[in-house]
């Protein structure tokens, strides 16, 4: 199976913006009833490893 991925340093706002309502409808969906005040956004750090674990 071939997997393609692309990683890129670019910043595509609109990918951003995609990815903070999702993430913002999951934790509504899955915090408590008590809404919390919004935060200031914060950097997302990923790591990706091979599947030997490097």
């Amino acid at each position: 199976m071939s997997v393609a991925i692309q990683i890129t340093t670019s910043i595509d706002e609109a990918a951003e913006d995609e990815l903070t309502q999702r993430l913002i409808a999951y934790n509504t969906a899955h915090s408590a009833a008590q809404p919390t005040p919004p935060q200031q956004p914060q950097p997302l750090h990923l790591f990706a490893r091979e599947a030997a674990g490097a």
